[in-house]
């Protein structure tokens, strides 16, 4: 026999799997196969220890048993002279009437099975909708853990961008820091270096009445040379290509004084090498 579960409640029996009891809700407690016996009121199969029936709540206490109907015996003349043919129509009537009571007791399980039966697949419907809710629920979750992880990953992205435009800033405010100090630091006057130098180029007469050059942008008409200082000796630090534009802050003579929005160190150019395109901001 398959393992059995039973109701605590109604004494309803189950299979194996199924927990609860279909009737009332009640939790179901696994049942041993002790040895069983009819009830001697409804013919229900019972325990053999048990004190009361769960199906008809008779009482079996110490108390004699009631006997099973049976038919009226037949008046004594009709009776058989022999003791075993006499016995013999006792045996089948109780066998019959056990036979009757088994059979009321199986339909009555077969009943009770079909009820447990829908009411098992009533339970299982809902459980399965249940878990079709849940399911739909975790997918839900998930879209969202989806779309929380996009967003997350678009602002990681932006992050980076702006740390890398004020990486750049410093990089530029640094530059620019250390031209001011450069220019503080820088004598008023370039004091002459003790070792030789190359003649530098005449300048010529019309140069030396020119004004000073007005600060702007301006655009080079050929290849020139940046010189640290204003001087064709001076050491070069750059060169610049033909129609680049500069910023120009100063002049100092011929040279105009250039600063580089690249983070490039200043320097000077000579002014017949450029020509102004547009006033400073």
């Amino acid at each position: 026999m398959l393992p059995m579960k039973q109701c605590p409640a109604c004494s309803a029996q189950y299979d194996d799997v199924i927990k609860f009891c279909a009737k009332d809700g009640r939790a179901l407690r696994s049942v041993s196969l002790a040895p069983s016996r009819l009830c001697p009121h409804c013919a229900n199969s019972i325990a053999e220890d048990a004190a009361q029936c769960p199906y008809c709540k008779a009482e079996l206490g110490p108390a004699p048993a009631p006997e099973w109907l049976i038919r009226n015996e037949r008046p004594q003349e009709m009776k058989l002279h022999s003791e075993d043919k006499a016995s013999m129509p006792k045996i089948t009537l109780i066998a019959g009437i056990i036979l009757c009571a088994i059979a009321v007791a199986l339909l009555g399980t077969g009943l009770l099975g079909r009820d447990e039966s829908g009411d098992t697949r009533r339970l299982l419907a809902e459980k399965v909708k249940e878990l079709q809710i849940k399911e739909e629920q975790i997918k839900a979750v998930e879209a969202e853990l989806v779309k929380v992880r996009q967003e997350t990953e678009a602002l990681k992205a932006r992050l980076e961008e702006s740390e890398k435009e004020h990486a750049a800033a410093e990089q530029r405010l640094s530059g620019i820091n250390r031209e001011l100090q450069r220019r503080s630091a820088r004598p008023a006057q370039v004091e002459p270096r003790s070792e030789p130098r190359p003649v530098e180029r005449a300048p010529a007469p019309s140069r030396s009445a020119r004004r000073a050059a007005e600060p702007g942008v301006y655009e080079t008409t050929r290849a020139t040379e940046v010189h640290e200082q204003p001087g064709e000796s001076s050491p070069v630090i750059s060169r610049i290509s033909r129609g680049t534009r500069v910023n120009v802050v100063r002049s100092d003579g011929d040279w105009l004084e250039v600063i580089s929005k690249r983070g490039n160190p200043p320097g000077f150019i000579l002014r017949d090498d450029t020509m102004l395109v547009g006033a400073s901001n």
